[in-house]
């Protein structure tokens, strides 16, 4: 039975139709996502996603902005949690809330990194993805200004600390998804660490 439209008012309608979208992304996957269907399972008119939305790509727009508010929000809590001297064990932290992301936001994770999906001018998308992405920066310019890092490797660790992030991540929502969330989060702790430590975990030498 369909909801009443009337009943949403203040903004509510919107954050209805983004509740209702990560369960109709896992049914149907992005390529079959129909603005007519979500309006369906969110119990309001069909035109109700353009009106606030304006089209697909806002309403993805919209999604992912939020995604990458959810992934900030799960890295400084994880970074909260360990003392600003340890590096590895901070960039570890970021590696394990990127998974944690994914684990609880899969349908987020799969919209979030795909810019051509998205309206790549938005600004609040913008300033979104830069805030979750100096999360990592914040690590890593600690870690150089501490001499755990030389300060010529930053670029390299940085792509290489995101792949790795990213790449089990992935794997995590599209080929592992059969694995327990705790067996992922284990064998991403060890995979983290150990990758970490041999970063970050000796002071940079001189060349």
């Amino acid at each position: 039975m369909q909801s009443d439209p009337d009943r949403y008012h203040h903004g509510d309608l919107r954050r209805t139709l983004l509740d209702v979208l990560p369960e109709l992304i896992a049914e149907r996957g992005l390529e079959n996502l129909s603005l007519r269907e979500l309006a369906r399972r969110a119990g309001v008119t069909h035109g109700a996603p353009a009106h606030h939305f304006g089209d697909r790509k806002g309403l993805l727009t919209a999604f992912a902005n939020e995604g990458s508010q959810h992934l900030s929000a799960l890295v400084l809590d994880a970074l909260a949690a360990v003392p600003e001297s340890r590096h590895a064990q901070r960039l570890q932290a970021v590696g394990l809330a990127y998974l944690e992301f994914a684990l609880r936001y899969p349908a987020h994770f799969r919209v979030t990194f795909r810019p051509e999906l998205l309206d790549m001018t938005d600004r609040a998308l913008l300033a979104a993805r830069a805030a979750a992405g100096s999360t990592l920066d914040l690590v890593l310019k600690a870690a150089v200004t501490d001499g755990a890092l030389r300060a010529t490797d930053y670029a390299v660790v940085r792509m290489s600390s995101w792949s790795l992030a990213h790449g089990y991540a992935s794997l995590a929502v599209d080929v592992l998804s059969g694995d327990s969330a705790d067996a992922l989060r284990r064998q991403a702790q060890r995979t983290f660490e150990h990758f970490c430590v041999r970063m970050l975990d000796h002071p940079a030498q001189a060349d």
